[in-house]
Order: structure tokens, then C-alpha cells, then sequence
């Protein structure tokens, strides 16, 4: 059982990265911010979360990602960036992994 000091720093720590999806987040950064060590971090997120913190960033990028393609308000290589990929074909990648299509086959699945 978590603490209740450890619940809250991991609340904070998951509202950081979802309000920092554009940014580096790795847990080495996340761990010198919130003042835990990174083993700790990654034992107390996934506990907590039930989802291992790498994951839960991707999760949340590739959802983010999403809401941004399905708004038609941006090119893909705009989103790449929004969501924290430098590399717009790195982005391209992880979202037909994560969605089995592609970010145009995406588009296309979901225009009306």
C-alpha cells in the first residue's frame, strides 16, 4: 500500500505528463523533478496506475494524437510535435503501432 504523500507525488506526476506531452519525459527527468528515485518511480507509478509509466506516456501522446487528427486543425507533422516527437516519421510509426493504421489511413477511416 502507497503512502499518501507517494499518492499525491504520483497524481502530480501524472498531471505533469499530461499537461508536458510535447516535451522530453522520460523518467530519469520525471524522477529529478519530483525528487524519487527512478526505480521507485517506476515501481510506485505502475502499482499505483496498473500501467508502466512508459506505457501510460505513450498511451496518453497517441490519445492526445487522435483528439488533434480527428479536429482537422493540424498537419501531421504539427502533431508529431505537439505530442513530443521531434521526428515526424518516429511519430508516424508509433501511431499505426498503436492504432493499426496510419495517421492518413487514419484520416481517411474517419472523414465524413
Amino acid at each position: 500500500m502507497l503512502l499518501k504523500s507517494d499518492r499525491d507525488r504520483l497524481e502530480r506526476i501524472r498531471e505533469y505528463i499530461l499537461k508536458n506531452l510535447d516535451k522530453t519525459l522520460n523518467i530519469k527527468t520525471l524522477s529529478t523533478i519530483f525528487g524519487v528515485s527512478a526505480p521507485t518511480l517506476r515501481r510506485q507509478f505502475h502499482k499505483y496506475f496498473h500501467v508502466p509509466i512508459y506505457t501510460y506516456i505513450c498511451q496518453q501522446r497517441m490519445e492526445y494524437a487522435k483528439e488533434l487528427i480527428l479536429a482537422y486543425t493540424h498537419t501531421v507533422y504539427e502533431i508529431s510535435e505537439l505530442v513530443g516527437y521531434s521526428e515526424s516519421s518516429n511519430f508516424s510509426h508509433a501511431f499505426t503501432r498503436y492504432f493499426g493504421a496510419s495517421p492518413s489511413r487514419f484520416i481517411e477511416n474517419n472523414q465524413k
